[in-house]
């Protein structure tokens, strides 16, 4: 009966924990991809928090948000300069390194072909 008692109380244990650890995994998706691919949001500052990055037109020129804060092509953000802003990808200059950060991973920009005007054959 000892051991009957402590098999339940080790399993009930097992069960919460098991719940609490799978609960970790699941990412908030209303916010903006991490810069390294992994889960988390933003772009990050130096002091190792995160802040929401979005990109939006002002007068016809793309701007990068990050948090709060509006920032343009030649102004930095954290170590790194930015060299140009598209509609869904910005670029960053850090010394020699240069890279592309996406919006929106996973997603690629594409024509759509009108069938309806396409050349019958």
């Amino acid at each position: 009966m000892k051991y009957l008692s402590r098999l339940v109380v080790l399993s009930f244990c097992v069960g919460f924990s098991a719940q609490h650890v799978l609960a970790q995994g699941l990412r908030d998706p209303t916010l903006a991809p991490s810069l390294g691919g992994n889960s988390g949001a933003g772009l990050s500052s130096g002091r190792g928090t995160r802040a929401p990055m979005s990109i939006i037109s002002v007068d016809g020129k793309y701007h990068l948000m990050v948090g709060t804060r509006l920032y343009a092509e030649g102004h930095k953000v954290g170590d790194a300069v930015i060299e140009y802003i598209s509609e869904t990808e910005v670029w960053f200059r850090e010394g020699r390194n240069l890279r592309k950060v996406s919006n929106f991973l996973g997603v690629k920009r594409s024509e759509l072909i009108d069938m309806a005007s396409a050349p019958v054959r």
